[in-house]
């Protein structure tokens, strides 16, 4: 499932944020998923341990402990990895484009979440991404343990489905905060002609579900306010 099933306990927040911009699309590949971790929780984890009904997002941005606490008390990880040491670049730590790498698995999962399947992809149906806004909160270093989580923002407001707003959470098991997000806008596209398309209506109406499901959960999700799925 796309979220915890006890989390939806706040009302609903607007899907759709009018923002302006947009930049030019990247193909991806595919990679193999991890397993999914099942817990429970009622709430989003205050400071201290104690439940909150609702967490103030200026809070959620500076704080990326009470972040991971929310995120793990709502959403479900679908990306698992120990850290090796091929990871680590001349400053000691993890190099960003293993962070991009950890993103782009994490999008797979997502889109096959969706359902999104092999069969799509051998009949013509792609999914580009169209632009990122990538946040480094904490260093990641060697042998730690990390998770990562999506959560959907918004979609395109004129139907067809076609574009998807959302963002993933790099959450450091080791040491219990947010090391970084990644908020993107992607859509569905023919990969003969190279153009957007619909997604197809099946798995719209998943994404519809499961965005309604992210827009219900106590807590307002930190973005970076530019990126637009129009």
């Amino acid at each position: 499932p796309a979220v915890r099933s006890d989390s939806l306990t706040a009302p609903a927040a607007a899907l759709y944020r009018p923002q302006p911009r947009r930049a030019h699309a990247r193909a991806r590949t595919r990679h193999n998923r991890a397993p999914h971790a099942h817990a429970s929780a009622t709430a989003a984890p205050a400071a201290g341990g104690e439940v909150a009904t609702h967490t103030p997002v200026d809070q959620l941005r500076r704080d990326p402990v009470l972040l991971a606490a929310c995120v793990r008390a709502t959403l479900q990880p679908l990306l698992q990895k120990k850290v090796p040491e091929e990871w680590r670049d001349a400053n000691g730590h993890v190099n960003i484009r293993h962070y991009m790498a950890l993103f782009d698995d994490l999008e797979w999962e997502m889109a096959r979440e969706w359902g999104l399947s092999d069969a799509h992809f051998k009949n013509g149906l792609g999914l580009f991404d169209l632009e990122h806004h990538v946040k480094y909160l904490r260093e990641v270093h060697i042998g730690d343990s990390v998770s990562a989580f999506y959560r959907i923002l918004g979609v395109n407001r004129t139907p067809p489905l076609k574009r998807v707003h959302f963002m993933v959470y790099l959450a450091n098991d080791t040491n219990g905060c947010v090391a970084a997000t990644c908020e993107g806008v992607c859509c569905a596209s023919n990969l003969t002609t190279r153009a957007s398309t619909p997604f197809p209506e099946k798995v719209a109406n998943q994404i519809r579900r499961i965005g309604d499901q992210h827009a219900k959960l106590n807590w307002e999700c930190p973005h970076h306010g530019s990126l637009d799925p129009r």
